[in-house]
């Protein structure tokens, strides 16, 4: 298909005018669409036309006196419609008031007195064609980089950039780094390798990125940006307040349950996934060898915020916090439940795990508030070291919900410390020798 070519218009109410216009601007330029109209209101369909039909006009050579509307008055519309069209006037009898206001409100290139030599008219237009071509070259590398600079985001978000005190990725360079408290989103699917060890690595790849493309928003809809992906794994970081990472959990939670219900209709299994908050000081910056730099977020946090998702199979649950991010809430419309306070296998120091029952599907969380009550005074009970207390909870929290995985682990807690198999610190943390996390 070949492209549509620009055009130049000529506006003459003199038909004689338009004709020698029209045979010598062929001539001069024979690349060029030559169109005419004999008034103001004709000149500004024709512009109405070409838009409509994304058909370019170069070059607009209009004279000033012509009834209804003056060449001016015209120049100045044109270049409302078309800024970026080249305007040259025919002055056989403007009046200085005239041509100031096409200076003043028109795009105004050159005049061209009547009657005109066929060299000043060639001159004039070759040199309005050449300059219209290079201000459309220059737009076309100002888009070009303009798309270049919006890809990078996709890789870069830029709210990293600014965070880093940047604009353009270009300006990012190896050792770029700010310290920061944020809030470390990590998310996980469950299962992951299993799903996909009967799918081909094109198949593969489609089922993340829909995952990816359905879960995203949830995050960048809460002030939150992707740090990387890394495999079916989120990192996210938020920059601002704990509440925006819980509310772009629990977002993140319902955009999974929507993709379950449409891979359910086309008969795939159900997704599960798990996710882990924690708030605390991180370093972000760019590092890197010679020829490949990322930038990324380094501290403890970030390691634990994925240790909080790996918790999440423990106590079959959708999202855990920990008390860092808990104590900052103040949203009375999220209901939490206190599970564990536990200490990894090599780790110093122990974590207070709590549940936002919130993430969870709703008929899963109706069932876990209706015993929350019971489950908070057992937590409690064992906690202050009341073992007995703690299983007669437990043991009624799972009477009243079988499929409460955190109550079932709970209770054989408390049996295992009954026997001696299992027991706390002074100050009722539970180490954990396995590697649950």
């Amino acid at each position: 298909m070949s492209a549509v070519r620009a055009s130049i218009l000529c506006v003459d109410d003199e038909p004689v005018v338009l004709a020698s216009l029209r045979r010598q601007l062929r001539e001069i330029s024979p690349n060029h669409r030559i169109e005419v109209a004999a008034s103001g209101r004709e000149a500004l369909e024709v512009f109405t036309r070409a838009k409509a039909d994304g058909r370019e006009i170069a070059l607009l050579i209009s004279d000033q006196q012509m009834p209804g509307m003056a060449g001016d008055a015209l120049l100045a519309q044109a270049a409302v419609c078309s800024p970026g069209t080249y305007q040259v006037m025919l002055t056989g009898q403007a009046t200085a008031e005239a041509v100031g206001r096409a200076v003043n409100n028109g795009r105004l290139f050159r005049f061209l007195s009547k009657p005109w030599s066929v060299e000043d008219l060639q001159g004039t237009v070759q040199m309005a064609l050449t300059a219209h071509a290079r201000d459309a070259e220059l737009a076309r590398h100002a888009a070009a980089l303009d798309r270049a600079h919006r890809r990078s985001l996709d890789f870069v978000p830029h709210a990293y950039l600014r965070m880093l005190g940047r604009e353009r990725l270009e300006d990012v360079e190896r050792g770029d780094a700010i310290a920061a408290r944020v809030t470390v989103f990590f998310a996980d699917i469950r299962g992951f390798t299993t799903l996909i060890e009967s799918m081909s690595p094109r198949q593969s790849f489609d089922f993340v990125n829909r995952y990816f493309l359905a879960t995203e928003p949830a995050i960048r809809d809460n002030g939150g940006f992707i740090d990387h992906y890394a495999g079916d794994g989120t990192l996210a970081i938020f920059p601002g307040e704990p509440s925006d990472a819980v509310r772009a959990a629990i977002a993140f939670s319902r955009a999974v349950e929507a993709l379950n219900l449409q891979r359910e209709a086309e008969g795939e299994a159900a997704l599960d996934i798990g996710i882990g908050l924690h708030c605390g000081d991180v370093v972000m910056g760019v590092s890197g060898g010679g020829n490949s730099l990322q930038c990324g977020v380094i501290g403890d946090p970030v390691n634990l915020a994925a240790r909080m998702e790996g918790l999440t199979t423990r106590y079959g649950a959708r999202l855990l916090v920990s008390e860092d991010v808990r104590s900052t809430l103040d949203d009375t419309t999220l209901t939490l439940r206190r599970l564990e306070r536990v200490r990894a296998k090599g780790k110093r120091e122990a974590v207070t795990v709590h549940e936002v029952l919130d993430a969870l599907p709703a008929e899963v969380s109706a069932r876990r508030c209706a015993t929350l009550t019971s489950f908070l005074e057992a937590v409690d009970a064992m906690q202050r070291g009341d073992t007995l207390a703690a299983l007669s909870g437990f043991a009624r929290v799972v009477e009243a919900d079988a499929t409460d995985r955190a109550a079932h682990l709970l209770l054989d807690t408390c049996h295992d410390r009954l026997r001696g198999r299992q027991l706390p610190d002074a100050t009722g943390v539970t180490s954990l020798s396995e590697k649950t996390w």
